[in-house]
């Protein structure tokens, strides 16, 4: 049929002018009108053309205003008026600040606090449509609007249903209906029985990506998430970086528990464990959780290189003594053992004193300066002098 509505577009016998167009989903556009009688600007939703004809289209747009309307609260979209020409269309309130998936953006958290009373707002929200025997079934970002205020509203009711059975079920067989990233495991299996509890989990998902800026599952399609959604279990938000504390940690993860026995009974008490927690100046932004600082064992801490060396100074000054008290008491047998280690104490010195102040990353100290120079000095010296002595010795016993 083409698109017949556009900017300058009539409805309601000239009640109701197209401005501009807000948005698209996957049954209707959404435009800023103006209404002519009541010279106020509301948001029109009106069925994509084409779409009158199919089957279960027009009776799950009607039933998405009748949802609505019955539902009169300050976190609902309100509606004012439904009409059938040219097109099905839903005449509601203009939400001026956008939705929570634009405050979202590409991954942005939001901070604890502001998460905490989005979500809050929700479940308000939806208690009022689950005491009035409605189940949204499409709780995400994108369908929370976000007023003027900051205040958030529950929109597009178009897949709700009623809850215990009753009424119609306006999907195909074999459909899922909903949004992956968001859907309930009962959802996911498509069980017929679904209640309000499975909107809380969606409220759980959405929640754990405001407070960390990412889906707790993730997957290439579809049907993998919502395997996850049956199979794995959430992650926390301490895993994802985030210190929110251990009330809100508990909220999430009830709110995303497989059962939906284990989940909260309804929207009301999840909202009050909500308001439990009170954030502190630390929380208020989603924080980096510190790592556990490591102290090593006293007993098996390494020695450092410049350790070793002195320890190699100690066994060369015996050495030394030991080759002075030989030279006093001509103990000529002892002069072989003492030039050996004088060897082994002197040559590992030197290569430890220069590959210690080698391998060092800052720069030394004065005093580390000093150090390193007299311990080069004093380790080169003593295998210099001992190279020298047995040279001389060598060339003395050959007559040279």
């Amino acid at each position: 049929m083409g698109d017949t509505l556009g900017p300058g577009s009539v409805l309601a016998g000239g009640r109701y002018r197209i401005e501009e167009k807000l948005g698209s989903g996957g049954m209707a556009d959404v435009y800023r009108a103006c209404d002519t009688e009541l010279a106020r600007m509301v948001a029109l939703k009106a069925m994509r053309p084409g779409l009158s004809s199919e089957e279960g289209y027009p009776a799950r747009f009607r039933r998405e205003a009748q949802a609505m309307a019955a539902l009169n609260h300050p976190h609902v979209v309100a509606v004012h008026d439904m009409g059938d020409e040219p097109v099905p269309f839903i005449v509601m309130e203009l939400i001026q600040g956008g939705s929570l998936a634009d405050l979202l953006g590409a991954g942005r958290p939001v901070p604890v606090a502001q998460a905490l009373g989005l979500a809050s707002q929700v479940l308000a929200g939806l208690a009022v449509a689950h005491a009035h025997g409605l189940v949204h079934r499409d709780i995400k970002p994108g369908n929370v609007l976000l007023a003027a205020d900051g205040s958030a509203k529950v929109a597009d009711f178009g897949i709700a249903r009623a809850a215990e059975g009753a009424g119609t079920v306006l999907t195909r067989t074999g459909r899922l209906v909903g949004t992956p990233s968001f859907m309930s495991p009962e959802q996911v299996l498509g069980r017929p029985d679904i209640d309000g509890r499975s909107d809380l989990y969606s409220v759980g998902v959405m929640l754990f990506q405001m407070i960390t800026g990412r889906l707790p599952f993730e997957a290439d399609s579809g049907y993998a998430i919502g395997y996850l959604h049956l199979t794995a279990p959430p992650p926390t938000l301490a895993s994802m970086g985030v210190a929110a504390g251990p009330a809100v940690e508990a909220v999430v993860a009830r709110a995303l528990a497989k059962d939906p026995a284990q989940r909260y009974p309804d929207a009301a008490s999840m909202r009050a464990a909500l308001q439990e927690p009170a954030p502190t100046g630390s929380a208020r932004q989603p924080g980096l959780v510190p790592p556990r600082p490591t102290r090593p064992p006293l007993a098996t801490a390494p020695r450092s290189p410049l350790s070793r060396a002195r320890r190699l100074h100690l066994a060369q000054a015996l050495v030394l003594l030991a080759w002075v008290l030989v030279a006093q008491a001509e103990w000529g047998w002892l002069v072989v053992p003492v030039v050996l280690g004088g060897f082994v104490a002197g040559v590992p010195g030197l290569w430890v004193s220069c590959s210690a102040v080698a391998r060092r990353s800052r720069p030394l100290s004065r005093i580390g300066k000093i150090k390193a120079t007299v311990a080069i000095a004093m380790h080169g010296g003593v295998v210099l002098s001992l190279t020298t002595g047995i040279v001389a010795a060598l060339m003395s016993s050959s007559g040279l």
